[in-house]
């Protein structure tokens, strides 16, 4: 992130913790939004261990952002400069609409299996591809908190175009580094394609392109494969094809994510 979105995320943090972590002050706040005729009471607390709770957090501090100005103004708090600030404002509604969609991103690779995460983080690392042309022709439409912001005040959006094109490159360099093999998805494609694919093609032995050919010409197994989950198909045809179905369900059974690792010890956490 840069230095100029992790300011404002520190700032939105430390504001929430203000806020939030003394009593008195987090009473003053319900009040008040009360007596504003808030949709929302309180704010949303920002956890280190959660950091996908900063989507969230983020989220709630834009919606509120009136009644934090009000707030902190009658606390005298230079935290009310920043929030004043339209431009500043205009990060908090990027920060809030990308981490967004990370958080739908995580949670389409939670209980996922290996050929879903491939297929789901190449989506993503695509849609950053397109997001950044959109953003240098000035096209913010998938980040509707910013683009509604951006509309209902009328400021420039270069600046703010800037720090999200920079954002948005950064971003897609680190899904790359991180998830190198990616672009190789389509060595699965006999997996989650095997009516259909060229078995040349794919990064098997000889006996194995022998036994996908094989397959392929099996019209009733493919009316099976439409009709099951994928895991399911390939289990059930182990005995007519075991060293094929062997291979598949090995990357099928693959974790894709820590995410059962991390709910298993969440759960071990609370006894």
């Amino acid at each position: 992130m840069s230095e100029e979105l992790n300011e404002a995320l520190n700032i939105v943090i430390k504001t929430v913790n203000y806020i939030k972590s003394k009593h008195l002050n987090s009473r003053l706040f319900s009040t008040l939004c009360l007596e504003m005729g808030s949709e929302y009471q309180n704010l949303l607390l920002h956890t280190e261990v959660r950091w996908l709770s900063r989507g969230r957090v983020l989220m709630r501090v834009f919606e509120m952002k009136s009644e934090i100005i009000e707030f902190l103004s009658e606390q005298n708090l230079d935290l009310h400069n920043f929030y004043v600030n339209e431009m500043f404002v205009s990060k908090i509604a990027y920060l809030a609409d990308i981490f967004n969609h990370i958080n739908s991103l995580n949670l389409n690779l939670q209980n996922n299996n290996i050929i879903g995460l491939n297929s789901s983080i190449s989506g993503f690392m695509k849609k950053l591809k397109v997001w950044i042309q959109r953003v240098r022709n000035d096209n913010i439409e998938m980040f509707p908190l910013l683009k509604n912001h951006i509309e209902s005040t009328k400021i420039d959006l270069s600046p703010i175009k800037t720090i999200i094109d920079k954002h948005l490159t950064e971003l897609l360099k680190n899904f790359e580094e991180y998830f190198p093999e990616i672009k190789d998805r389509y060595k699965f494609e006999w997996i989650w394609n095997p009516f259909k694919v060229e078995s040349e093609t794919q990064d098997l032995c000889e006996e194995l392109k022998d036994q996908l050919i094989q397959l392929s010409c099996d019209s009733l197994l493919e009316s099976s494969f439409k009709n099951r989950e994928i895991i399911n198909f390939w289990i059930s045809i182990a005995n007519e094809y075991p060293e094929l179905s062997e291979k598949a369900v090995e990357y099928l059974m693959q974790f894709s994510s820590t995410y059962l690792c991390e709910k298993s010890f969440s759960a071990l956490d609370l006894h």
